[in-house]
């Protein structure tokens, strides 16, 4: 066979599987999922003062690199941007403000980009608020646009808000049917109120303030941290949310524009409030055991005697004192549902009876 007949045969061959391999589908190429962009503290005080905020970019899993962010602020909302610092980038990042106010961050040459899937990175920006509102009593909210540029040449953008305003701090108080309270008790139903407190020579409340109420309380050396509302103050620089604890323990309830330590600079003085909630009304009586710790399994016993107490306890599982539930002492009686009761003679006996004594 000669070599032009050879080659004859190899175009018949390639002509065979053209239709084949355009029949044959692309890749699929996965979409971009967006990166998720937060502000740290979003309000500045108007005024000389500079406040510090940090923004924060996290690339999804499975993402491409990013390799160029561009953070722009509106140039009516401040007199100034400086870049403080960057963290979690990869290499040495070059960070620039360009215009007004345009942040740049361009990746370190070594590496050809900033953020793999999976990062997460930070740039603190120290920000100079205008020196007063546009219109006064009126909080002014500003668009942030993050932009950023993947190593496959797409960019995707988000945007977070800032607010500025006259408001230097909240006050917070307490309520249980219109009157400021102390003490409440599990099951009812409290107001949280905000009021504003203005910088010196602002008479006109702020409105449009973010504020997240929120309550705290302590318990063997843990805090536990309850949301229980986002809300904006209104005209008058009030705002208020009802929240219903059914915790019998000393409450304290905050507001902030965030629930976490702030950062430094034109932040509100946070205001709170406290409050004692005592155990409801005795519905139950419940029976306690040595091995009655949480998350903890009990796979076997120790030890033939098991010590049981009882206690009486509110519908949320609060103890509730004798003395506070307006009872003299009261009797109760244990019967087990399995295995038997041993009295100090060694005998078996069908029931126990003790007494819940007033303390």
């Amino acid at each position: 066979m000669n070599s032009r007949r050879l080659a004859i045969y190899a175009l018949i061959a390639l002509l065979a599987l053209t239709p084949l391999m355009a029949a044959m589908p692309a890749p699929a190429v996965a979409a971009i999922e967006k990166p998720e962009v937060s502000i740290d503290y979003p309000y500045l005080v108007v005024g000389t003062e500079e406040g510090v905020r940090t923004i924060t970019i996290v690339n999804p899993l499975d993402n491409p690199d990013i390799e160029e962010i561009r953070i722009i602020l509106p140039e009516d909302s401040a007199d100034d941007v400086t870049v403080d610092t960057t963290s979690g980038f990869i290499g040495t990042p070059d960070a620039t403000v360009v215009g007004t106010w345009v942040v740049v961050i361009s990746p370190d040459e070594d590496y050809g980009f900033l953020l793999p899937d999976g990062g997460k990175g930070e740039v603190t920006l120290v920000i100079d608020p205008e020196d007063a509102e546009t219109e006064e009593g009126v909080v002014d909210k500003y668009k942030v646009t993050v932009k950023m540029k993947f190593v496959t040449g797409e960019w995707l953008t988000e945007t977070v808000y800032l607010y500025e305003g006259c408001a230097t701090g909240v006050e917070v108080d307490v309520l249980y049917e219109g009157e400021s309270v102390a003490e409440s008790t599990a099951g009812e139903e409290i107001t949280i109120t905000v009021q504003t407190i203005n910088a010196t020579g602002y008479t006109t409340a702020d409105e449009g303030v973010p504020i997240v109420i929120w309550g705290e309380y302590t318990e063997d050396g843990e805090t536990t941290q309850v949301k229980i509302a986002e809300v904006f103050t209104d005209s008058d620089g009030y705002a208020e949310a009802t929240y219903t604890p059914t915790k019998a323990i000393d409450w304290t309830f905050y507001a902030d524009v965030i629930m976490d330590t702030p950062p430094t600079g034109a932040i509100l003085s946070r205001g709170s409030d406290t409050l004692t909630v005592k155990a409801a009304e005795p519905t139950k009586v419940v029976v306690n055991t040595e091995y009655d710790v949480e998350d903890y399994d009990v796979t076997y016993l120790t030890s033939q005697e098991v010590k049981v107490w009882v206690s009486l306890a509110d519908k949320y599982g609060n103890t509730v004192e004798i003395e506070d539930a307006y009872m003299d002492d009261t009797e109760v009686t244990l019967t087990p549902n399995k295995g038997v009761f041993i009295d100090e003679e060694g005998n078996e006996v069908e029931e126990l009876e003790t007494t819940l004594d007033k303390v």
